[in-house]
C-alpha cells in the first residue's frame, strides 16, 4: 500500500513524493552560487554569507566575529561573550550545518 499524504474528507488522497524525487526548482542555482567572487571583497562577502547560512549565528554576533573565532578544522565557531556580541551574553559553540548535496541531473 503506497504512503499517502493527509487530505480533506471527500477528496482522493494523492501519493506522497518519493524520497529520491527531485524537489521543485532543484535545477536552479543557489544564492551562494549566484554571488560573484572575483575580487577579494566579493570573496569576503561570499564567505560571510556562507558562514551565516552554515551556522545560523545572529547578525550582531556575525559582525563582531574575528577569524580567531572560526575553527575550520573542527568546522565550528566559538562565540565568547567577552569578544562577540551574543544574545544575553551567552557563550556559544556552533558547528557548521552539513550542506545539502547538489541534485544529480537525470
Amino acid at each position: 500500500m503506497p504512503i499517502t499524504s493527509s487530505c480533506r474528507a471527500g477528496t482522493r488522497p494523492k501519493p506522497a513524493p518519493h524520497r529520491h524525487a527531485p524537489r521543485r526548482g532543484s535545477n536552479r542555482p543557489s544564492a551562494l552560487d549566484l554571488m560573484p567572487h572575483t575580487t577579494p571583497r566579493e570573496k569576503r562577502d561570499k564567505a560571510i554569507f556562507a558562514l551565516l547560512c552554515l551556522t545560523g549565528v545572529c547578525v550582531g554576533a556575525l559582525i563582531s566575529l574575528r577569524i580567531k573565532h572560526v575553527d575550520l578544522a573542527e568546522k565550528s565557531v566559538t562565540q565568547n561573550p567577552r569578544e562577540v556580541a551574543t544574545k544575553f551574553c551567552k557563550s556559544l559553540h556552533t558547528f557548521f550545518a552539513k550542506a545539502s548535496p547538489k541534485p544529480k541531473p537525470h
